[in-house]
């Protein structure tokens, strides 16, 4: 599977994990162990969830 797949699955993940609370903590350790993903994405994505949730309220 290519690296932007990869990207777009992590991403519906980190989402869902948002949406059911999770903390960033355990979304990194997902990530991590999952797709060996840095920090650096989860904050770019949470970044991104928070400017289209802020947005929508």
């Amino acid at each position: 599977m290519s690296y932007y797949a990869d990207k777009k699955k992590a991403f519906l993940l980190i989402d869902e994990m948002l949406r059911e609370g999770r903390s960033h903590e355990e979304i990194e350790l997902k990530l991590a162990t999952r797709f060996g993903f840095s920090k650096k994405i989860l904050e770019q994505r949470i970044e991104m969830y928070k400017r289209v949730n802020g947005a929508n309220k």
